[in-house]
């Protein structure tokens, strides 16, 4: 772990967690799967409504609208995913949240990445239970690696 900003806090990268593009069911059935990952046109999009501030797969979106039409724009990965199970468009987002909405994954292509980080109060982290804890957390999120970054199978 390594300190960050504030001295009593550590922060370990303990994996990456890979975004593509998912819309619902609904919207499948109502206006199909993009023909290619990288062209939206005439799609419906769910996006962030500030992308600068998001990761890599957010900023991915931003630089791939021409030709869409915007239906909702989110502050959260929360609010995005809702409004994409909801039927409003495709949205880019993890992989590992989106599955969980319950979303379609539209393409095998990572669009993104973001940090899976580990954060703790370095007084804490010195403590023999806490270090088990962070350790059995490092280890699962290195067992399922390929699954966290969004590798198709």
């Amino acid at each position: 772990m390594v300190p960050i900003g504030r001295h009593d806090v550590l922060v370990s990268e303990i994996g990456l967690a890979g975004w593509s593009l998912y819309p619902s069911e609904a919207y499948l059935a109502r206006k199909g799967a993009p023909t290619r990952h990288d062209n939206l046109r005439g799609h419906d999009i769910v996006a962030y409504s500030d992308p600068a501030s998001m990761d890599a797969g957010a900023s991915w979106l931003n630089r791939h609208l021409f030709g869409t039409q915007m239906t909702f724009r989110g502050a959260s990965v929360k609010a995005v995913l809702e409004a994409s199970a909801n039927g409003l468009g495709v949205a880019a987002a993890p992989c590992v949240a989106a599955a969980a909405a319950g979303l379609t994954r539209v393409s095998d292509q990572v669009v993104g990445a973001s940090a899976i980080q580990l954060v703790a109060r370095s007084d804490v982290a010195r403590a023999a239970p806490v270090r088990a804890v962070m350790g059995f957390l490092a280890d699962a999120m290195a067992r399922e690696r390929d699954w966290l970054a969004g590798k198709p199978g």
